[in-house]
């Protein structure tokens, strides 16, 4: 997806020293749940550390939005920023999300530019409670470490641009009220990240779930990039499930 930057607030970089920050959000296929041991042969380079990239990581397994169970302060990025079920160690885990190939991505398409990720992630929640930005704990969550990571740039003397938000999430509204009402939700879930933000136009890309899941849930992921301003929307037409629910490593990375 390319975005116009015409009516964009986004200021163009010139400082090659300079972050372009990239959010991410959503449950547990953005948290990750493509195979680390399955990143071999060919693809083992996708194993390693990006040492041209920093992410800022956040899991509130404990439900705590101010101090959540897993909080990386900025680290190098590779795979394994990700909890997946039952799993309680220390970082990196056996996991890995979509945030792997895009940074990458990022990086060969802008090679004179770094990139820093802030990821706030957690499997099983849902927009129409946990993401809901008057109230839902992901969502506190999620503002206030975008606030504490951008805050320790600061302190860092680092300069940088929040450049867009990646979501990937849906799963836990494909039913009843949830469904009903997930395009007006994720309207307003756009709307309050880019106004928490401070930037109007802030690209966010909507990845679309599994093809076997709701299809009227499908249709209202499509729609936001319809009919709002720089929103996009990646199919995941193709893309294969191991259980149904959570895309197999090679569908993360195509993702």
């Amino acid at each position: 997806l390319t975005f116009s930057t015409t009516n964009s607030t986004n200021p163009p970089v010139t400082d090659t020293n300079q972050l372009d920050v990239y959010l991410i959000g959503g449950q547990s296929n953005m948290d990750g749940r493509g195979y680390r041991g399955d990143l071999a042969g060919a693809k083992s380079f996708w194993n390693q550390p990006q040492t041209n990239v920093q992410i800022y990581y956040a899991n509130p397994v404990n439900d705590d939005p101010i101090d959540p169970t897993y909080n990386t302060g900025w680290q190098t990025f590779g795979p394994g920023f990700s909890v997946p079920p039952g799993f309680s160690g220390a970082l990196p885990s056996a996991r890995f999300g979509p945030a792997l190939s895009f940074a990458k991505t990022m990086t060969d398409a802008t090679p004179n530019r770094r990139i820093a990720l802030i990821k706030v992630t957690k499997g099983g929640t849902s927009l129409s409670s946990n993401w809901k930005p008057t109230s839902g704990y992901m969502y506190k969550t999620f503002t206030n470490i975008v606030r504490v990571a951008l805050n320790e740039l600061d302190a860092q003397g680092r300069t940088y641009t929040v450049r867009g938000m990646i979501w990937h999430q849906g799963e836990s509204d494909s039913s009843g009220s949830a469904l009903t009402n997930y395009e007006t939700n994720m309207t307003q879930l756009i709307a309050a990240v880019r106004r928490d933000v401070g930037i109007t136009n802030l690209p966010f890309v909507v990845g679309e779930v599994a093809t076997n899941k709701v299809e009227a849930l499908r249709a209202a992921q499509f729609r936001l990039s319809e009919n709002i301003p720089y929103v996009g929307f990646a199919s995941a037409d193709a893309l294969e499930t191991e259980e149904g629910t959570h895309f197999t490593t090679d569908s993360v990375l195509i993702l």
